[in-house]
């Protein structure tokens, strides 16, 4: 049985190993693009990791605007 706690220190733990994020300013309120800062690529990144950390699915046309070349 997971906590939130546990889940949102694994969640924390990716962001800081993989990204330019200090752990302690990342925040349960934070967006991963607006707030974090990570790109379009960053974020999939992120949303593919959770889903298969946690054996959920997040895609969804509300979450993920369509990518372009320019």
């Amino acid at each position: 049985h997971l906590t939130m706690q546990v889940v949102e220190a694994q969640i924390r733990h990716y962001l800081t190993k993989h990204y330019t994020v200090p752990q302690p300013s990342v925040e349960t309120t934070h967006r991963l693009r607006q707030d974090l800062g990570l790109n379009e690529w960053e974020f999939l990144d992120v949303l593919v990791h959770i889903e298969h950390l946690f054996s959920v699915s997040l895609f969804d046309n509300s979450l993920v605007k369509p990518l372009t070349i320019n």
